[in-house]
């Protein structure tokens, strides 16, 4: 697995989807200011990570939490990944709207697989869009 970070992106390459109600990957999140928003989620590669060759994900599930094993913050609900049949499809996927703050403060974000995709070896890849918001000033 590798982790890629550009201007408000983090590109995760190869995210396990082949073990239930495990953590397949973690990443920093670069943000300055007091906090950020996820604007969008987008899922995609679906494949078997070994080889590379195309593999059904639709039957697993992603969540994307600020604490380790499914723990508050959820930025994502654990939400099936129905429609990712393939190395050639991109979902876009809504984040997680949270009763008390849209701000995250999160540093650490946790991938999830809450439901095994039933193909040995595979995973796909995941792209976070997110915007930092400036501190509050200070009179």
């Amino acid at each position: 697995m590798s982790i890629k970070s550009g201007n408000n992106c983090i590109y995760v390459v190869g995210v396990p989807s082949d073990t239930a109600t495990t953590d397949g990957a973690s990443v920093n999140v670069p943000f300055t200011g007091s906090g950020y928003v996820v604007e969008k989620i987008y899922v995609s590669k679906s494949r078997v990570l070994a080889t590379g060759a195309t593999a059904n994900g639709a039957t697993a599930t992603l969540g994307i939490f600020g604490a380790a094993a499914g723990a508050s913050p959820t930025i994502f609900a654990n939400a099936a990944l129905a429609g990712l049949t393939g190395s050639t499809i991109v979902l876009s996927l809504t984040p997680a709207a949270t009763a008390l703050t849209p701000i995250v403060t999160a540093s650490t974000l946790y991938f999830r697989t809450g439901t095994a995709s039933g193909v040995a070896g595979s995973g796909y890849d995941v792209t976070l869009v997110f915007t930092s918001i400036p501190p509050i000033p200070r009179p």
